[in-house]
C-alpha cells in the first residue's frame, strides 16, 4: 500500500509510520533537554502553580526522570498545599514506584476528599503490588482510609481480596458495607455470590442497590440466586432480583419472571416485563400482552415497551388480536402496533377504524395509522373524520397531520363535504400540515356559517404569512360574502401589509365589518391606523363601532390619539365613555382634565370610578377637589379609586381627607389610604402623629404603615416620640424606625435601650440591627444581661446582622462572668458567617454552661468547618441531651465521614429516643454522599 506525493513520487505506509515515531523521539528529546538543567526538587514545587500548563509540562518531566523523583516527591505527600499534594500523587501513580505504595495508602484517610480519590487512582494504577498492603489496611481504625482502600482494591480486581472484603459485607459502617459490595461485583469471583445475595436481602436498601450491580457483574453464575429471590417476601428484594435477571439476560430466567408477573405489587410487574424485554424470549409475548391490560400504568407502559423490544415476530400476533372479543385487547394491540410502525398492520387497523364498534378501538387504530404512516390510509382516516365520537375524529385529524403533504389534497376535498365535523376536522389538520395548497379552499370555508369557520380561520393563522395576499384579494373583490371573518383572520395573522385596506372596510362596509376591521387593526398595532380610527371616533357611527375603535386606538397607545378621544369624552353615551376611560388609564396622559372631572358626577359608578383613576395616572392638580368630594361616594370602588388617585396626585390638600378614610368600614380603603398618605409624604407625618396619639385599636396598624410609606420626612418626627410620656406611642415610633432603617436615628435609638418600657428596649435593638451602624454594637452587648429573654433574643440577631464591626465585641463576650451573655455571644458569631471564629467557638464548647455548648454545637454546624470535628465529636458523649442532638445535627452539616464512626457507636450507647433519632439521621445521611 502506498501514498502519492508530489508530482508522481510515493512513499510506503512503512514510511510514514517511521517518520511520525522519528518525530515523536525529536519531540520527546527536545522536550527532555529543555528540562534537563532544572532538578527535581524545583519541578515538584512547580506542581503547586496555579499555571495549569506549568503544572503538566512539571508533570512529564518528572515521569522523564523516573525513580530517581520518587522519594522528594514522596516527602511533598506532608505538604499542607492540597494543589502540590494531589499533583505529586498523580506523579507517584504514573512512575508506579512501590516505595510510594505505603504514603499513598496514608493519603487515602485525607482530610481534603479529592486528595483521597487521587490517591486512590494512584494505587490503581500501581496495581498488583498495592493489592496486600491494602488488604492490610482493612483493619485500619481510620474510617476514610479504610473505605477508600475498600474501593480501590474494587478497581484493581485482584481476587486476593475477595476474602477480606466479604468479612467487610457485615461492617458496622452503611458505606463500608456498600462499597465491599461493589468491589466484589467488579472482581467478579465467584465466591462472593451468597454473600451478595445476603446483602440484597438484607433490610438496608442502600447497600442492597450495590448488591444487584455486583450480581449483574457476576452475571450468568448469580441467576439460580436471583431467581429464588424472585420469591422473597420483601417486595424491594423481589424487585431487585426482577431487574437483574433482566440486565444480565440468562434465558433460564424467562419462566420465572413471567410467573413474577403475577406479582401482587405492582413494583415487582413493572421490573418482571422490563427484564423480560430486555431479554427478548418470545416466550414472554403472551403475558406481556394480557399485563398491557395491568391495573398499574406503569406495569402496562413496561409491558408496552417490551413488546416493542421482542420485535417484528409480534407483528402477526398482534394482527390477530385485533379481532379480540375483548375491547381493551384491541386497544393494546392497536396502540402497539402503531409504536412499531409496520405497514403489514394496516389493512387490519383500517378495518377496525372501520367497522369496530368500541369507539376507543376505532380511536387508537386511526392513531396508529397516523404512526405508521402510510398513504394507502388517508382517505379512510378522511372518513373517520366524521365519526360520532369526538375522540376518534381527534386521533383521525392527528394521524392525517402526522402524514402531511401526502393528506393534503383529500382534506381539501374533505372541506366541501355537508357534515360539519369532517369540515372542521379538515380544517384542523390542514392548518397543523400548513401547506399553501389549503390557502384558497380554506378562504372559501369562512364563507360557511358554522363552526368551520373558526377551524378555518385558525388554520390560515397557521399557515401564517402566505396566506396574507391571497386574504386582501378576497377583501378586496368581494368573493367571500363573510367579508368580517376574513378581516378577523388578517387581524390575528398580524401582518400590517392588511392595514390600508382594513382602513379602506373601516370607512366604506357595513357595521359588522367596521367592528371586525377596527377590531383587526388594533391587532396588527400598526400606527398608520391611529388617524382612520379617530375618524370614526368624532363621526356619525354607531356606537358599537366606535367602541371597537377606541378599543384598538387603547392598543395601538399612540400620543396622536389623546385629544380626540379627550374631546369625545360626554358628547358619546356612556358605554363609549367608559372605553375611552379604559383607553386614557391605559396610556396614563389626557389633554384636558375638564370633560373627565364632569363623569365624576355621573349616575354610573363604573364610570366615576374609572374618571377618578384617569385622573388619578394623569395626575391634574386640577382634579383634587372634585377627586375629595367623591370621597363620601356610596359606592366603594369609587371611594377606592378616588383615595388612589388623590395619593397619586401628591396635594397636602388631600391629608386631611384621607386620614378620615382611615376609618372607612372596607379594609381595601383603609390600606388604599395609608399608601396614599405615604405617597403625599411629609405634609401626613403630623396628622397621621396625632392619631398615634389618641388611637391605639385597628388604626394604630395603619397609621405606622402610613409613617412607614411617608419615609424620610418621618424620621426627625418619630425620634421626637422616642421620649413621649406614652410609652405605646414610643413603641409606635420604634416600629416606623425599624421599618425605614436610617443611621441618623442610631444615638437616639442607643438612648432608647435605657427605656423603662421592655417593647421599647427590644424594637429599638432590632431597629439598630437593621441599620447596621458600629455606634450599636457595644450597647446592644449590654443590653444582653440587663434586660428580659425579648431583648437578648433581639440583640443575637442585631449584632449577627451588623456582621464584622461586631466580631471584636462578641469574642470578648465569650470570657464574660454571665453566661447569658456568653451563649448570647455565641449564637451571633455563629449567625454572622465567619470562619474565622471557629476556634473561640470549639473552645466555647468545653464551657461550664449547658447553654453555651448546644449554641457552639449550633454555630460550628452552621459554619461547615471540619476543623470542629473532633469537639464535636467529644459533645456526643455530652451530659446535656440537647448539646447530644445539636452536635450529631452539626457533624451531619459539616458533612465528613470520618464522623459516621463515632456517631455509630454514640448510637449504641444512647438512651434518648430523640438524640437517637438525630443520630440515626447523620448516620443515614452521611452514607449516602
Amino acid at each position: 500500500m502506498f501514498i502519492l506525493i508530489g508530482y508522481g513520487s510515493c512513499v510506503t505506509l512503512y514510511d510514514i509510520i517511521m517518520i511520525k515515531i522519528f518525530i515523536s523521539i525529536f519531540i520527546f528529546i527536545t522536550f527532555t533537554m529543555a528540562f534537563a538543567e532544572i532538578g527535581p526538587e524545583e519541578l515538584i514545587d512547580r506542581l503547586g502553580s496555579s499555571d495549569d500548563k506549568l503544572v503538566k509540562d512539571a508533570i512529564s518531566a518528572l515521569e522523564g526522570y523516573g525513580t530517581g523523583a520518587v522519594s522528594p516527591l514522596i516527602d511533598t505527600l506532608s505538604t499542607d498545599d492540597d494543589r502540590l499534594k494531589r499533583n505529586a500523587i498523580i506523579v507517584l501513580g504514573r512512575l508506579s514506584d512501590k516505595r510510594a505504595i505505603e504514603p499513598l495508602i496514608v493519603m487515602l484517610g485525607s482530610n481534603d476528599e479529592l486528595t483521597g480519590v487521587y490517591a486512590s487512582q494512584a494505587l490503581w494504577r500501581i496495581g498488583e503490588p498495592a493489592v496486600l498492603p491494602l488488604i492490610s489496611t482493612l483493619k485500619s481504625e481510620d474510617y476514610q482510609i479504610k473505605l477508600n482502600a475498600v474501593k480501590t482494591l474494587g478497581r484493581i480486581g485482584d481476587n486476593r481480596a475477595v476474602d477480606d472484603l466479604i468479612k467487610l459485607c457485615n461492617d458496622n459502617s452503611e458505606m463500608i458495607r456498600a462499597y465491599a459490595v461493589n468491589s466484589l461485583g467488579y472482581i467478579k469471583d465467584k465466591r462472593a455470590i451468597e454473600t451478595l445475595f445476603n446483602a440484597l436481602v438484607s433490610d438496608n436498601e442502600f447497600v442492597g442497590r450495590y448488591a444487584v450491580e455486583a450480581l449483574m457483574h457476576l452475571g450468568t453464575p448469580s441467576v439460580p440466586l436471583l431467581i429464588g429471590g424472585l420469591k422473597h417476601e420483601n417486595t424491594y428484594v423481589r424487585m431487585k432480583c426482577a431487574s437483574a435477571l433482566g440486565r444480565i439476560g440468562d434465558r433460564d430466567a424467562v419462566e420465572p419472571l413471567i410467573e413474577a408477573m403475577w406479582d401482587k405489587n405492582e413494583q415487582v410487574r413493572g421490573a418482571s416485563a422490563n427484564a423480560l424485554g430486555f431479554i427478548g424470549d418470545r416466550r414472554a409475548f403472551e403475558i406481556l400482552f394480557v399485563k398491557m391490560g395491568d391495573d398499574d400504568p406503569h406495569v402496562q407502559a413496561y409491558a408496552s415497551d417490551a413488546i416493542i423490544r421482542l420485535g417484528n415476530f409480534s407483528i402477526d400476533f398482534l394482527i390477530k388480536r385485533l379481532n379480540d372479543e375483548d375491547e381493551p385487547i384491541r386497544v393494546n394491540a392497536a396502540k402497539i402496533l402503531g409504536r412499531m410502525g409496520d405497514r403489514r398492520a394496516v389493512p387490519a387497523l383500517t378495518e377496525i377504524l372501520m367497522k369496530d364498534k368500541s369507539y376507543l378501538s376505532r380511536a387508537y387504530a386511526a392513531s396508529a395509522l397516523g404512526f405508521i404512516g402510510d398513504n394507502s390510509s388517508i382517505d379512510i382516516l378522511c372518513t373517520a373524520l366524521g365519526d360520532e365520537n369526538s375522540l376518534v375524529r381527534l386521533h383521525s385529524i392527528e394521524a392525517l397531520s402526522r402524514i402531511g403533504s401526502p393528506s393534503v389534497e383529500a382534506l381539501i376535498f374533505c372541506l366541501t363535504s355537508t357534515r360539519e365535523n369532517v369540515r372542521e376536522g379538515a380544517c384542523e389538520a390542514l392548518g397543523f400540515i400548513a401547506d399553501i395548497r389549503a390557502i384558497e379552499p380554506l378562504i372559501h370555508t369562512l364563507n360557511l356559517y358554522d363552526s368551520s369557520y373558526e377551524k378555518a380561520k385558525n388554520a390560515l393563522v397557521h399557515i401564517g404569512s402566505p396566506s396574507v395576499e391571497i386574504l386582501i384579494l378576497h377583501l378586496k373583490d368581494g368573493t367571500i360574502r363573510n367579508k368580517a371573518f376574513i378581516a378577523e383572520t388578517l387581524g390575528s395573522i398580524g401582518d400590517n401589509r392588511a392595514v390600508p385596506y382594513l382602513c379602506n372596510s373601516l370607512l366604506n362596509d357595513d357595521d359588522k365589518m367596521k367592528i371586525a376591521s377596527a377590531a383587526a387593526l388594533g391587532t396588527i398595532g400598526d400606527k398608520e391606523a391611529v388617524p382612520v380610527l379617530c375618524t370614526i371616533l368624532e363621526g356619525s357611527y354607531s356606537e358599537e363601532v366606535k367602541i371597537s375603535a377606541v378599543e384598538s386606538l387603547e392598543l395601538i397607545n399612540d400620543r396622536a390619539s389623546i385629544p380626540v378621544l379627550t374631546r369625545s369624552l360626554n358628547i358619546e353615551g356612556e358605554r363609549v365613555n367608559l372605553a375611552i376611560l379604559n383607553a386614557l388609564h391605559v396610556m396614563k396622559q389626557i389633554d384636558k382634565p375638564d370633560s373627565i372631572i364632569l363623569l365624576l358626577n355621573s349616575s354610573n359608578p363604573l364610570v366615576r370610578a374609572s374618571a377618578a383613576s384617569v385622573l388619578g395616572v394623569t395626575g391634574k392638580e386640577e382634579a383634587v377637589e372634585p377627586l375629595i368630594a367623591i370621597l363620601d361616594d356610596k359606592d366603594d370602588k369609587v371611594r377606592i379609586e378616588a383615595v388612589k388617585a388623590l395619593g397619586n396626585i401628591g396635594d397636602p390638600r388631600s391629608v386631611e381627607p384621607l386620614i378620615k378614610r382611615l376609618y372607612d368600614e372596607k379594609q381595601v380603603i383603609q390600606t388604599a389610604a395609608v399608601r396614599a398618605l405615604g405617597r403625599i409624604g411629609e405634609p401626613s407625618v403630623e396628622p397621621l402623629i396625632k392619631l398615634l396619639r389618641i388611637e391605639h385599636a385597628f388604626i394604630n396598624f395603619y397609621v405606622i404603615n402610613g409613617l412607614v410609606h411617608v419615609g424620610k420626612p418621618a424620621i426627625a418626627p418619630m425620634i421626637a416620640l422616642l421620649r413621649d410620656k406614652d410609652n405605646l406611642v414610643r413603641q409606635d415610633a420604634v416600629k416606623v424606625l425599624i421599618r425605614i432603617g436610617d443611621n441618623s436615628a442610631v444615638e437616639p435609638l442607643i438612648e432608647a435601650l435605657k427605656d423603662d418600657d421592655r417593647y421599647v428596649r427590644a424594637y429599638a435593638i432590632t431597629a439598630l440591627g437593621n441599620i447596621g451602624d458600629e455606634r450599636a454594637v457595644e450597647p446592644i452587648s449590654k443590653s444582653v444581661d440587663e434586660y428580659d429573654s425579648l431583648s437578648r433574643i433581639n440583640a443575637v440577631y442585631a449584632l449577627a446582622h451588623i456582621g464584622e464591626p461586631a466580631k471584636d465585641t462578641l469574642l470578648k463576650n465569650l470570657t464574660s462572668d454571665s453566661p447569658v451573655i456568653r451563649a448570647c455571644a455565641v449564637k451571633a458569631l455563629g449567625y454572622m458567617g465567619n470562619k474565622d471564629v471557629v476556634p473561640e467557638l470549639i473552645s466555647a464548647m468545653n464551657d461550664s454552661d449547658i447553654q453555651v455548648r448546644m449554641n457552639g454545637a449550633i454555630s460550628l454546624g452552621s459554619l461547615e468547618d471540619n476543623r470542629a470535628l473532633d469537639v464535636l465529636i467529644k459533645a456526643l458523649k455530652d451530659d446535656y441531651k440537647y448539646v447530644r442532638l445539636e452536635a450529631a445535627n452539626a457533624l451531619l452539616s459539616i458533612g465528613d465521614k470520618r464522623a459516621v464512626t463515632p456517631l455509630n457507636e454514640a448510637l449504641n450507647i444512647e438512651g434518648d429516643d430523640e438524640v437517637r433519632g438525630a443520630l440515626k439521621n447523620a448516620i443515614r445521611m452521611l452514607g449516602q454522599r
